[in-house]
């Protein structure tokens, strides 16, 4: 629950869902729960990258081109397969 006067998508709690978080903070989400994955080759820890990278592109204050966009979207796509396909490394699904 977000304070009297303060504005939801300004939230920086860890611990807050994605719609309440600024852009900014989901961004540095993404590296750590990017070195998560590289750790653990899970399929969870896939499928958080995606919904960060989803959440970011859906927000309403992020303000990115469309190339960026069209960029982040794609990374999206790939990470949604690696979650997909059970998290396994990237050799080993070819």
């Amino acid at each position: 629950m977000t304070e009297p006067g303060q504005i939801p998508g300004q939230i920086q709690d860890p611990a807050a869902p994605l719609e309440y978080l600024d852009p900014r903070a989901i961004e540095q989400r993404l590296g750590p729960l990017m070195r998560r994955y590289l750790a653990s080759r899970s399929a969870a820890a896939a499928g958080r990258v995606a919904r960060h990278i989803e959440a970011l592109c859906c927000h309403p204050d992020f303000f990115g081109t469309n190339d960026e966009r069209c960029v982040y979207l794609r990374l999206a796509r790939q990470w949604r397969w690696l979650a997909d396909q059970g998290g396994g490394r990237l050799a080993d699904l070819h």
